[in-house]
C-alpha cells in the first residue's frame, strides 16, 4: 500500500520532551492505511525510532482519499511509556507485539 504523508504543523513541547504533529495521509484509490503503517512511515520521515512515535487520532471522511491525524514524537521510549495514556499505547502496538 502506498500513501503520502504531509506534515501540517509541528509544535515543540519542552515540558513533556516531545513534538506534537498534525498531518494528512493521502491515500488515493485505496482505503485508509493501518495505524502501524502510518506510524512506521512517520518514524522514517522524522528519523526516529518507531517506539518514540505515537498516533493519538486519525480522522477519515467518507469518500475522501485523505485522513487527518495527530501524533506525538518523544525523545525516548521510556519517556513515551511514562506519559502516554495506556489506551493510546495499546492502540499503537505493532502487529508483532500483539501475537
Amino acid at each position: 500500500m502506498s500513501f503520502e504523508i504531509k506534515i501540517i504543523s509541528e509544535k515543540e513541547n519542552p515540558l513533556l520532551e516531545r513534538k506534537e504533529l498534525e498531518f494528512i495521509v493521502i491515500h488515493a484509490g485505496q482505503g485508509t492505511p493501518k495505524r502501524t503503517d502510518i506510524r512506521k512511515k512517520l518514524a522514517a520521515i522524522l528519523s526516529k525510532d518507531i517506539d518514540c512515535v505515537y498516533i493519538e487520532h486519525l480522522y477519515s471522511e467518507t469518500g475522501k482519499p485523505e485522513t487527518k491525524g495527530e501524533a506525538r514524537i518523544y525523545e525516548s521510549k521510556e519517556k513515551a511509556l511514562a506519559i502516554e495514556p495506556k489506551h493510546i499505547i495499546e492502540r499503537n502496538k505493532l502487529e508483532t507485539e500483539e501475537k
